[in-house]
């Protein structure tokens, strides 16, 4: 082979290497991108659960109650006595339920507490998107485990739950209209004493066993190890777990257990190595507290 032949075949090696290399240089600042982009979700996720266990507190519902009870005050001309409004808020006359529905629909769209929360849920439903690619397993357990924060948080401030309160004649004769009854007097007191009464449905479904503040703990818990443990992994340890969590995400198609947390845990034990053996023990801890409330 003469010189010439030898020096087009140096350039032709030349040149695959620098296609290679173009591609190589390509796929790494792809990786740098999605992966910087998948640590900024977490630190968002981890701020937004944060930011709606501080929007169902007792204050918040409070001022949903305080929006709602203004609005059915609203109802109350100026010729009519305290004792004959309690006479029509108690009434199962439909037209007096249905005024009583529109005034609580208006009292919630009133109210900022209520926008601040669906934004925060509707936030947090799409928040695991940037992971379903390049991390299927971890975007399987994030969903699993923020189904107990948004079901508390949905629960928590919707029309139904408040309905069970101020739109439910048989509760309005039972516990509020005797409290009603100490302030036909005092019109002031008298509607305090409602928005209290309205304010206590939503902060009891707070204490209770299934879908209450305690879960919704246990459940942040679980999602702030996650965020914590791959927020601190460079791009090398990230590029190798979104290989393993891609060639492996066939296999998380016989998780079904009977809880979600449980199904959780089933996937990040595809990824266990990835936590620290303190951190995992958290997680199976949690894990064990949601199911024993989820028994109750």
């Amino acid at each position: 082979m003469e010189w010439v032949d030898y020096l087009k075949v140096i350039g032709a090696f030349g040149t695959a290497f620098s296609v290679l290399w173009a591609i190589f240089v390509f796929r790494r600042s792809e990786d740098r991108q999605t992966f910087s982009g998948v640590r900024s979700q977490l630190g968002k996720i981890r701020s937004k659960v944060s930011q709606l266990d501080s929007l169902l507190s007792e204050a918040e519902f409070s001022r949903i109650a305080n929006s709602v009870t203004v609005n059915i005050r609203a109802l109350k001309s100026n010729d009519c006595s305290l004792e004959e409004f309690t006479n029509f808020i108690k009434s199962e006359d439909n037209d007096h339920r249905n005024f009583i529905a529109r005034a609580i629909h208006q009292g919630r769209n009133d109210c900022g507490t209520i926008e601040n929360i669906e934004d925060t849920i509707r936030d947090l439903r799409e928040s695991t998107n940037v992971f379903k690619e390049p991390f299927p397993i971890t975007h399987k357990a994030m969903n699993k485990l923020l189904f107990y924060v948004l079901r508390m948080g949905q629960t928590s401030v919707s029309p139904k739950l408040i309905n069970m309160g101020i739109g439910n004649p048989e509760a309005i004769n039972q516990v509020l209209v005797p409290e009603l009854s100490k302030y036909f007097n005092n019109e002031e007191f008298y509607f305090a004493e409602m928005s209290l009464f309205i304010s206590a449905v939503p902060s009891a479904a707070l204490k209770s066993d299934r879908f209450g503040q305690q879960t919704f703990d246990e459940s942040e818990k679980m999602i702030n190890i996650i965020v914590e443990t791959m927020s601190k992994m460079n791009d090398a340890e990230l590029r190798k777990l979104s290989s393993f969590q891609k060639k492996h995400y066939k296999s998380l198609e016989t998780i079904d257990e009977e809880h979600a947390v449980e199904d959780a845990l089933g996937y990040l034990q595809k990824i266990r190595k990835i936590f620290e053996d303190s951190d995992w023990d958290k997680l199976v801890g949690s894990k064990t507290t949601i199911v024993n409330l989820m028994n109750n």
